[in-house]
């Protein structure tokens, strides 16, 4: 380039040297030199210009459209249990596999099917393409189901599409596990929606996550009036993380009081050291509040509440958009990431609703399963990356609090959530969310680009048998790499999974009632179909993280708020049943005892459910976790 640009240079300023025709000096060699014309010079300069455009253009044909080799970049891994996403150049097209596809593995028939595509593709635009030089990939011969690849309503859009208003949204913004229950309310389908773009440009947001609390097995004080207490509300969000859209302000609850700082740090007897004892000292780390016995309402009977279950009782609440993991997502005191007591409706159950509960203990963790909360290591994470880091399970602790709350003349209350983590239905659904987020995409701004549901029975089966969807963003040079961006959905495997979940049940029961708990409620799964997502402000961040710049210089600066159902019309049926299926295990493993309940949940609206991804819906809004502390409310009161 620098050669070519030289020499157009030097060309240019040879023509700049011809001079006017005037008479030669005397004693001067000069003679009358012949002049451009205005038109001349005109042409001479534009010549130039494309000459000098056509130098600098040469380096970066590849990038624009000639490359053969994809960008090392890092991707977003966000759902834990599968392999990490990964680039790969197959046939001159550049592939992210989500999860992983590693050279050497045979790969899917939908894959291979699209390769097969773009060998065709180029084989009718020229009589002589380009051999890559790259061997075919094969399919092993082992037997398969037969996919039925099955387009999207929209095959390719030309052009971005815009609007001058935008959908209306409503509802909090939060996390992390599907939580789905028996009554549902089928979404009506509705039309692809058109994004309304906005001129003000943003950078994509650098994601966070809270770090992981190391474990201790001190006792941790409730916390004091000069300590950061745990409240309900929101945390305020990073100055740096600045949101993709304006996307709807969560809506938080009233701040929750300062906890008093009454509550004894030791624990009676602390001397004492055996295993009861370590266990009651170990539970202080999941203290979240106390108040006064002294101050209660009814002195008499002081109520000790402990908290089992997912991440519906430990309260995963995702405040902003993300694509790694957990990311924004809040915490409570205890810097758990995607585990906020103090938002969940336990912990708004001892705010609001029973003034002399005297101790309030939380055990949940977001993405337990009840094996998890029966026999959990210390050093294994949680769904959000944290390490148990207790020595003991959460349910060995909730037994020890519950028998020192006997002990003491205490009352003691026990609530549960568990058994959807005991199946592989988060990662199905995170899956699914973001094959919605990239259809909206390509249906709304990409252009050049087409998208497909790669499943037996296509996209209505994918929920129950699984599959893949696949976006493909084509380059203006056919001969060029396209990029593909295929998401893989495993096969749901709850019928799996129930008889573990009944027998865990009936094994957590037992341990509350031998402890002698007063009152044990099992909190069942509410139905998810009523939740909505924002899907234009996911899709667009989870496209801008994880395709090449090229693709992303294709989007626009903003994008904003479209309220879609989580649930596609298409899967309204499919998830009823295996939320059904699900809270029918449960329920088949909790004995009969006039101090248990199996609680049915309430009907959660649109607005009672979180509208962020990946992770925030369909977990409950601030709203939602009200309603559902009213419900455990009612279940206490009827034991």
């Amino acid at each position: 380039m620098q050669a070519v640009t030289r020499s157009v240079t030097t060309w240019y300023e040879e023509v700049q040297t011809v001079k006017s025709p005037r008479a030669a000096r005397p004693g001067s060699s000069d003679r009358p030199q012949q002049t451009l014309s205005p038109v001349s010079r005109i042409r001479v300069a534009g010549l130039v210009l494309v000459l000098l455009s056509a130098a600098v253009a040469v380096p970066a044909f590849g990038w624009l459209g000639g490359g053969r080799v994809a960008q090392d970049r890092p991707l977003p891994q966000s759902v834990q249990g599968l392999d990490p996403p990964c680039i790969r150049i197959l046939d001159d097209t550049e592939w992210v596999f989500d999860p992983c596809i590693p050279e050497g593995e045979p790969l899917p028939p939908d894959v291979i099917e699209a390769l097969e595509q773009v060998r065709w593709e180029r084989a009718c635009l020229s009589p002589s393409p380009t051999d890559s030089g790259s061997p075919s990939p094969t399919w092993t011969s082992s037997p398969s189901p037969t996919w039925t690849p099955s387009p999207s309503p929209t095959g390719t859009v030309p052009s971005p599409t815009m609007t001058s208003t935008a959908t209306s949204a409503s509802g909090t913004v939060g996390g992390h596990e599907p939580v789905p229950v028996a009554q549902t309310l089928s979404p009506t389908p509705t039309s692809s929606p058109t994004p309304t773009l906005s001129p003000t440009a943003t950078a994509s947001p650098t994601q966070t996550t809270s770090p992981t609390p190391t474990g201790s097995a001190s006792p941790s004080p409730c916390p004091s009036e000069t300590e950061p207490s745990p409240t309900a509300t929101d945390p305020t969000p990073d100055p740096t993380l600045t949101d993709p859209t304006p996307s709807p302000t969560p809506t938080d609850p009233d701040p929750s009081p300062t906890p008093p700082n009454d509550c004894p740090t030791e624990p009676a007897g602390a001397g004492v050291l055996d295993e009861q004892e370590d266990k009651v000292r170990e539970a202080r780390g999941d203290r979240i509040d106390c108040r006064n016995p002294n101050n209660i309402p009814d002195r008499a009977n002081p109520v000790v509440l402990v908290a089992t279950g997912d991440s519906v009782t430990s309260a995963h609440h995702q405040w902003g958009f993300g694509t790694g993991l957990c990311n924004r997502t809040s915490a409570d005191f205890r810097g758990l990431t995607g585990n906020h007591a103090k938002f969940s409706y336990v912990g708004r159950y001892f705010d609001n609703l029973n003034p002399n509960v005297v101790e309030y203990y939380n055990f949940a963790r977001t993405g337990f399963s009840t094996g998890e909360m029966l026999a959990k290591a210390a050093n294994t994470p949680d769904g959000c990356g944290n390490n148990w880091g207790r020595a003991f399970a959460p349910v060995a602790l909730a037994d020890a609090v519950v028998r020192k709350a006997k002990a003491d003349n205490r009352k003691a209350y026990f609530v549960t959530t568990g058994g959807v983590n005991n199946t592989n239905w988060t990662t199905v659904l995170a899956q699914l969310v973001k094959c919605r987020g990239m259809e909206f995409m390509q249906q709304t701004v990409i252009p050049r680009s087409s998208f497909s549901w790669n499943a037996v029975g296509g996209r209505a089966g994918i929920v129950t048998n699984g599959g893949g969807c696949t976006l493909r963003v084509r380059r203006l040079n056919p001969f060029a790499m396209d990029f593909f961006h295929r998401i893989g959905v495993p096969r749901y495997d709850g019928p799996n999974q129930m008889a573990g979940v009944t027998a865990d049940a009936t094994r957590i029961v037992n341990t509350m009632i031998a402890a002698g708990a007063d009152k044990i409620v099992w909190m069942l799964y509410y139905d998810i179909n009523p939740a909505n997502v924002d899907i234009a402000n996911f899709g667009w961040l989870f496209v801008r993280d994880n395709a090449p710049p090229w693709v992303v210089g294709l989007l626009p600066p903003r994008i904003n708020p479209n309220l879609q159902p989580l649930v596609d019309p298409m899967w309204v049926g499919a998830v009823r049943n295996l939320v059904n299926a699900l809270n029918a295990a449960i329920v088949a493993g909790i004995p009969a005892n006039p101090k248990v309940r199996a609680q049915a949940a309430p009907f959660l609206l649109g607005a009672d459910i979180q509208t962020t991804a990946v992770g925030g819906s369909p977990h409950p809004s601030a709203a939602g976790h009200t309603r559902l502390s009213q419900t455990l409310d009612a279940a206490f009161r009827a034991i």
